[in-house]
């Protein structure tokens, strides 16, 4: 955190700016005083931070001053003379950076604030290349800047990727640390950092276009900018000078500009009557049906990872629900419709015709309808709202409204053809727009989506029937995703189509087939927190990951 700084004037608020010719640490309002003033008007105020880290390094480098001056004089007759010149050339050239920082770096206001960086620590790295002997403890982690001073540090040095979005049409943004172990960020100049991302998967194109590399307000942590050509798995090569630190993973999510759409990897062994689930903390769920026996329908819940991978903490639980069916004659003929959620709090929500409740991932029951559950014919989906906690559920011709808690609310909805009504609910996905949530719904039989307020109250429509682009063919699941974009699977055309939220086309792919790029009546589709789109392929029983 760094060193809070008084205002030299009022001596009230925190200073942010500094005043060279006056000398003195100003706060806003003092800013704005001493600029309106005509006695003042030609002075330039500076960045109180970047003072604040010219005075560290300052410090930092007349420690070593210091302790180079002490060996000079230690080692003044023991060391050969090549040695000794050396130190004493260190120590020169020591002075030499002393003497630009206190001095010719008053002028540094006159720079941009990416110039003002590299102008700094540019003079700082050709220094560093004289001091790889010595003791380098001295230039660790000052106050939240740190400075990284030799080849050898940076050997030592990580990156770390975080905040990894889609900001524009083919525009990838994340930021870029390097960091030190046990010494926190390092301050590095922009042009010297270079940036490329790699395909993880043999093959497909490299990214040939130019990564912008901008500083942010927090020292060593960079915002970058840059093109892929495809989402998926990639390795983050990073260059510092002529040093390359360790490749770090980088998943880009998923984009409908691209130029190539293809997945990622695809996870098999899942029924075709399986239900897919996807939290905000990236754990995939999906409930598998046994066999009925002597009038009940068990299915287990299970989780695992995009990768795969059971969840360690979740690893021996797999949750059995006996769901007593009522009036059976032939079992065989009988399904019980039970369906599994994520809640905006990363609970399961259970909806079956019979019961609906909430679990914790470890299975325990946090809460069930206690209302009587009269109104459910065949629910087939449902959703949560992160802003109300509202959970919509689609049933057949009706959309059902209940509370966080469990508490029935309203429905809207029944058979037909005209506004408000449906053929076949199949998908819900809550939008929001300015600040205001919206529901759009998937109407499969009337091959077109309806859009929703919060409260189910009707607004508009788009979409006709057809298999040419921007047509739908019995729509089923439906996401909204990487670009604010709505993401539907289609039945009839085992395809995914992409529309803005105005119901504008995008694009569309995919094909039947059993490809790794093609569906067979695709269902389900959600994104996770990362971007990474998840489709069920329900017929080929995987998975498919983007």
């Amino acid at each position: 955190m760094k060193k809070e700084t008084k205002c030299n004037n009022c001596g009230k608020s925190n200073a942010i700016g500094y005043c060279k010719m006056c000398h003195e640490s100003l706060c806003a309002n003092c800013v704005e005083v001493h600029n309106k003033w005509s006695r003042f008007s030609n002075h330039k105020i500076v960045d109180v931070i970047l003072v604040q880290n010219l005075l560290s390094v300052v410090e930092k480098f007349r420690e070593v001053k210091g302790a180079l001056t002490d060996s000079i004089k230690k080692g003044r007759e023991t060391k050969p003379l090549r040695e000794g010149q050396r130190d004493y050339d260190q120590s020169w050239n020591i002075d030499k950076l002393l003497h630009f920082l206190t001095e010719e770096g008053k002028s540094i206001e006159d720079l941009s604030t990416d110039d003002k960086a590299d102008h700094l620590f540019v003079s700082l790295m050709e220094l560093n290349s004289l001091l790889v002997k010595q003791d380098l403890s001295a230039f660790k982690d000052y106050d939240g800047a740190a400075i990284a001073i030799s080849r050898t540090v940076l050997q030592r040095c990580t990156s770390k990727v975080n905040d990894v979005n889609c900001t524009d049409v083919r525009l990838l943004s994340f930021s870029l640390s390097i960091e030190l172990p046990a010494s926190g960020h390092v301050v590095i100049p922009v042009s010297s950092i270079k940036c490329r991302l790699i395909p993880m998967i043999k093959g497909k194109e490299q990214h040939k276009d130019k990564y912008k590399i901008m500083t942010t307000s927090a020292p060593g942590i960079y915002q970058v900018n840059c093109c892929p050509l495809a989402s998926g798995a990639h390795s983050l090569s990073v260059h510092i000078y002529d040093v390359q630190l360790e490749s770090v993973s980088l998943m880009v999510p998923f984009n409908p500009h691209f130029d190539t759409i293809a997945p990622a990897r695809a996870i098999y062994g899942l029924q075709s009557n399986s239900n897919v689930a996807v939290g905000n903390n990236g754990i995939v769920m999906f409930t598998k049906f046994q066999p009925a026996k002597g009038g009940v329908q068990n299915f287990d819940i299970q989780y695992f990872n995009s990768q795969n991978i059971t969840v360690p903490q979740f690893a021996s639980i797999v949750k059995n629900y006996n769901i007593p069916k009522l009036n059976v004659v032939n079992v065989l003929y009988v399904q019980v419709a039970y369906n599994v959620y994520f809640s905006s709090k990363n609970d399961v929500i259970v909806i079956s015709k019979q019961h609906i409740e909430i679990l914790t991932l470890q299975g325990t029951l946090v809460r069930a309808m206690s209302d009587p559950i009269d109104f459910l014919n065949s629910p087939s989906c449902a959703v949560a709202s992160s802003k109300t906690g509202y959970i919509y559920i689609a049933d057949v011709d009706n959309v059902h409204i209940l509370s966080s808690d469990l508490r029935y609310i309203r429905s809207f909805g029944k058979n037909g053809e005209g506004n408000q009504e449906f053929k076949g609910v199949n998908g819900l996905a809550i939008a929001v727009i300015d600040g205001e949530e919206f529901l759009y719904v998937t109407d499969r039989g009337n091959h077109r989506i309806q859009k929703f307020t919060h409260l189910g109250e009707y607004l508009s429509t788009f979409g006709t029937q057809g298999s040419d682009p921007g047509q739908l063919q019995y729509p089923c699941g439906i996401a909204v995703g990487t670009g604010s974009l709505l993401y539907i699977t289609e039945w009839g055309n085992h395809r995914i189509s992409v529309f803005t939220f105005g119901g504008d086309f995008v694009r569309c792919f995919g094909g039947q087939g059993t490809n790794i790029d093609q569906f067979n009546y695709p269902n389900v589709i959600t994104f996770d927190s990362n971007g990474v789109m998840y489709v069920y392929d329900s017929n080929n029983k995987r998975l498919i990951l983007y």
